[in-house]
């Protein structure tokens, strides 16, 4: 029997109650503080670009490998920025073996200004939360935990078409589209011509459903 992990509320809420992120400007440009220290009187911040309040930001959070395939994501991406006039954002949240080579394709694709690499932070549900739709270029999951993240927080979601993506939006939550560049490009089109992309989850419940699962295995 499959057993679902459980979802840590703390985790996934506690920002809202305690915002760690700020905006400061940095140079004259905005930037989202996403770590911050000082010592002996020296400051110490690291920021990335703050998220934009005239166009759309996408994100996508996991290991930057190519079994989660950001590379078709950045392609995807492209297409969208030349069909757009808005200057849209992704975010790619994550780290791995692969970062070097995506950030030479974004550079390639020169989308070097709109593709903010975050990097491995503790701060990855208070950055989703800040953001307009989570896309998921996956190749392969088990059971994506990032989705239900996504549905407890009610942050829209597009999706490849593969198992473990399916099993969790079901014909329920978020938008299924074709393991391809063609279909996320549909998918976040579809988001910004306005179709609206349903994303909820109770928490509570689903918890309670994993620990029955789990009770009945080992009953």
């Amino acid at each position: 029997m499959y057993v679902p992990n459980l979802l840590d509320k703390e985790y996934l809420f506690d920002h809202r109650k305690h915002p760690q992120l700020s905006i400061k400007e940095v140079l004259g440009e905005e930037k989202l503080i996403i770590e911050e220290a000082s010592e002996f009187g020296r400051n110490m911040l690291v920021g990335v670009t703050a998220p934009t309040k005239n166009a759309k930001n996408f994100v996508t959070i996991g290991r930057l490998s190519p079994e989660k395939d950001q590379e078709k994501l950045l392609f995807a991406f492209k297409e969208i920025m030349m069909q757009s006039n808005d200057q849209h954002q992704l975010y790619i949240i994550g780290s791995g073996k692969e970062e070097k080579k995506l950030k030479t394709t974004a550079y390639v694709l020169g989308l070097e200004k709109n593709v903010i690499f975050v990097g491995q932070t503790s701060h990855a549900m208070e950055m989703l939360d800040k953001c307009d739709l989570f896309v998921f270029p996956s190749n392969h999951e088990g059971q994506p935990m990032t989705l239900l993240e996504c549905l407890a927080l009610q942050i829209p979601v597009v999706a490849t078409d593969i198992p473990g993506n399916i099993s969790v939006l079901e014909d329920q939550n978020g938008m299924i589209v074709d393991n391809s560049v063609e279909g996320l490009v549909g998918g976040m089109n579809r988001y910004l011509a306005g179709e609206k992309i349903p994303s909820s989850l109770n928490v509570d419940q689903y918890n309670q459903d994993a620990l029955n699962r789990f009770y009945a295995l080992i009953e």
